[in-house]
């Protein structure tokens, strides 16, 4: 016969199930929003094609010429990913503070059900709630932080590589095909492709934070 668990054991019970549900809820958010990031690969692919072509007689990219192509270049990757980055920090900001204003009532029912008396536990004004979001450093960074950080590895991780791609004196479709990745791998293997373990990784990391 199993033992009756204290309230402290069914709280805890409680969260470790809970946290099941937060991991699929982490896992659909992140489905949400990465097709936007996929929607840009082909104008990624053709826009690199075309800038690698121009850089082709520049190996080393030393000098002015090499140095305004690199501004140039970054600023036409920037120009594609940017407004999507925008859209995807505008909707994961929305939904983690939804998320704040159910976790404060998740976490109240939880405690009050655990205890053998009632308590009548008040929750916080969702304004405060609001503010965690937005304010709140998770594990260091706050979200538009995080968010920024992304968008920023995601250009110079592209950009890098066709940089590396041009000293190697690799033709512009062999730094796209490396940016964008190959059919065989259903894309999965190229540079732009990476920031979807960045996505995740925000998203779970704020997840927990909220939860927390």
């Amino acid at each position: 016969m199993a033992k009756d668990l204290t309230s402290n054991e069914q709280i805890l019970d409680s969260y470790i199930r809970h946290q099941t549900y937060l991991l699929r809820y982490a896992g659909g958010l992140r489905n949400e929003v990465l097709p936007s990031l996929v929607a840009t690969e082909k104008k990624l692919y053709d826009s690199v094609v075309e800038w690698i072509a121009k850089a082709e007689g520049d190996r080393t990219l030393i000098g002015a010429s090499g140095g305004q192509w690199q501004k140039d270049f970054e600023a036409t990757l920037n120009e594609i990913r940017q407004p999507v980055w925008d859209d995807i920090s505008e909707t994961i900001a929305t939904q983690m503070k939804d998320l704040a204003v159910v976790e404060a009532a998740v976490g109240a029912r939880v405690i009050e059900s655990a205890l053998p008396v009632v308590i009548g536990m008040g929750l916080p004004p969702v304004s405060k709630l609001v503010a965690i979001v937005n304010s709140q450093p998770f594990e260091g960074r706050t979200l538009k932080e995080w968010m920024k950080r992304t968008a920023d590895a995601d250009v110079q991780r592209m950009l890098s590589y066709a940089k590396i791609g041009i000293v190697q004196g690799q033709t512009p479709t062999q730094v796209a095909r490396g940016i964008i990745g190959s059919r065989a791998a259903n894309y999965t293997d190229g540079q732009a492709r990476k920031a979807f373990k960045d996505v995740e990784s925000v998203i779970l990391t704020v997840t927990n934070g909220i939860q927390n």
